[in-house]
């Protein structure tokens, strides 16, 4: 498939005080190390020891109310380890968020990843690291984002979505896609900047399924010469 990056989405380990899951974690990662095939990857609400739903407390569980030295998520995938990709960029100064730039079909590529709740100074650092690159398309990825209605398959926007809208995507015109994790199952929704373009939200969850997710995954296919992105989810070892 000539895949170029792979994109983590967050909740790395299901129970963060357990060290047994970030063993596991680690080497399912190295698979992809083993490889020489470039990821990124972010904390979920699993991921952090304080987990704050953001529309009771906005600011209570975010990046700059933790203390770095004691979460986990730092010390099994910090700063160094994210380093040895060959698409790393940088992390910001909590060492939670980071982008990486991978190239298709002769474009480049910003992802932009965003671990569960990013600060004020977190958001800073992402439009900085946007406005230095200036030329490059970027695909932001959150843990949580989009949300799913109760029949399924509509989209549903979250206030920490809608924060993010309104805070860094609606006037940075190089975003182009958003993807999430979080909410089970899968919806999209397009949305349309200050700049009159249009922005694709894809959510997706497949974690209630069989086994933890039946091995379920996303590929994104860049059609440049088409103009079209084709998605497809599947799993490896289920026909």
């Amino acid at each position: 498939r000539n895949t170029t990056f792979t994109i983590r989405l967050g909740d790395v380990v299901d129970q963060v005080r357990l060290p047994d899951q970030w063993t596991v974690a680690d080497r399912a990662i190295q698979v992809l190390e083993t490889a020489k095939q470039p990821y990124s990857v972010l904390a979920g609400n699993h991921d952090v020891l304080t987990d704050v739903d953001y529309g009771i407390d906005p600011v209570g569980g975010t990046d700059a109310n933790r203390t770095l030295a004691n979460e986990p998520y730092l010390q099994w995938f910090g700063k160094t380890r994210a380093a040895a990709q060959s698409t790393f960029g940088g992390r910001d100064a909590s060492g939670f968020h980071e982008y990486h730039v991978f190239e298709a079909q002769g474009q480049k590529f910003m992802v932009l990843s965003l671990s569960w709740r990013a600060s004020d100074a977190g958001i800073a650092w992402a439009r900085n690291v946007i406005a230095s690159n200036p030329t490059l398309p970027v695909i932001l990825v959150n843990h949580q984002l989009l949300n799913i209605a109760a029949d399924g398959v509509s989209p549903l926007e979250t206030a920490y979505g809608l924060m993010l809208w309104q805070k860094l995507i609606r006037d940075n015109d190089q975003i182009f896609m958003t993807l999430n994790g979080h909410h089970h199952g899968a919806a999209q929704l397009t949305k349309t900047n200050d700049f009159g373009h249009a922005v694709e939200e894809m959510g997706g969850d497949y974690h209630r399924a069989d086994l933890g997710g039946n091995g379920l995954m996303r590929l994104y296919e860049f059609d440049l010469t088409n103009k079209k992105i084709k998605v497809l989810s599947f799993s490896p070892w289920v026909p």
